[in-house]
């Protein structure tokens, strides 16, 4: 006991049934021996030097002082519905009745309970990286807006290239129309883009894209679906992100034109449509789709503010000889007009 007191300041203090060595620099309890039905000599190591001394302990088949400290702590862990080591301490300093408890940080590590209880998904930080040119990879998705349309439609599928960002958005009744709905698609990129074959469809494990008619036309055009893993949608977070982009523009829209929540399939091409021109962090020094796709700046002269009101001439075949020429319309100068009086949608040209 000498070396422990003198060589490393250190002091024992002798009690009824323990005793403890305490460091006399910061009054923290170094070691401790229990008594319990007998003695024996043990080692003590401190700085890693090993130190004999005597004291007092318990024999081999009855716990320990420190045992004994650990099953209270424990005890008072589940008293309170097993909360942290941290709040366990807290709790020592601004309640009443309880002991003041010395609890470790990772006491609680191999808590079973805490385990099982407490068990959370690690955040995903890693970033997919960028595919090496265009529609190599096209992301996928389910949007559902919770509001069925004028039409029928209640949901909305949308297409986004992975190396540009221009997105496709296509209403559509039920989830069973997708697969119809990305032929369509992919016969327009075939078409116009011939160069540049889609090679992967990625997308989540739902039903409408893993089996039936949408694996037979992927397998038959040379489409590898990458599905990824179930309830994991950070896997397709482009798509993810861009439903959440658009479902805010559509909200936008609706709510700056006036328009009924049921007419969200007309923003939707809106929507769409403003994306595609607008920057992205996707591309190199914030390039817009269109410019990524066509190799220019995409123009937005004819643009005007979704839900203002224009004329439009109406032609000669359809007017009598003395009605007005023009009649007042929602929108100006683009190819869909909706006609206030009787809410039709129609194709013009004019302004």
């Amino acid at each position: 006991m000498t070396r422990a007191t003198n060589d490393n300041q250190f002091a024992v203090l002798f009690r009824k049934d323990y005793a403890d060595i305490i460091d006399t620099e910061s009054n923290e309890v170094m070691l401790s021996g229990y008594a319990r039905d007998g003695m024996k000599w043990f080692n003590f190591v401190i700085e890693n030097q090993p130190i004999s001394a005597n004291a007092v302990t318990i024999t081999e088949n009855v716990p320990n002082k420190e045992e004994k400290i650990n099953k209270d702590v424990m005890l008072w862990h589940q008293r309170f519905g097993h909360c942290s080591a941290k709040n366990l301490r807290l709790a020592c300093r601004v309640t009443q009745g309880m002991p003041k408890l010395r609890v470790p940080d990772d006491i609680f590590r191999e808590c079973r309970t805490c385990i099982e209880s407490k068990a959370t998904r690690e955040s995903h930080k890693g970033e997919q990286k960028r595919p090496h040119r265009k529609f190599l990879v096209i992301h996928s998705d389910i949007l559902d807006p919770k509001c069925e349309a004028h039409n029928g439609c209640k949901y909305i599928v949308t297409f986004t290239c992975g190396f540009s960002g221009l997105t496709k958005g296509c209403p559509i009744k039920n989830k069973s129309n997708v697969p119809a709905v990305f032929t369509k698609y992919h016969k327009w990129l075939s078409n116009r883009f011939p160069n540049h074959p889609v090679a992967i469809l990625r997308a989540d494990k739902a039903a409408e894209y893993v089996t039936g008619e949408m694996e037979a036309y992927c397998e038959a055009a040379g489409i590898e679906i990458d599905s990824g893993v179930l309830y994991t949608p950070e896997f397709n977070g482009l798509a993810e992100r861009m439903n959440h982009t658009l479902l805010e523009k559509m909200r936008a829209l609706l709510i700056d034109s006036g328009f009924e929540l049921d007419r969200w399939p007309w923003v939707v091409k809106v929507a769409e449509y403003l994306l595609n021109r607008l920057p992205t962090k996707i591309n190199v020094d914030n390039e817009t789709p269109i410019e990524v796709i066509y190799g220019e700046k995409p123009s937005i002269s004819n643009l005007r503010r979704f839900g203002c009101l224009g004329l439009v001439l109406i032609p000669k075949e359809v007017k009598a000889k003395v009605e007005m020429k023009k009649k007042k319309k929602k929108n100006y100068k683009t190819h869909r007009m909706m006609d206030v009086t009787r809410k039709l949608v129609r194709q013009n040209l004019g302004p």
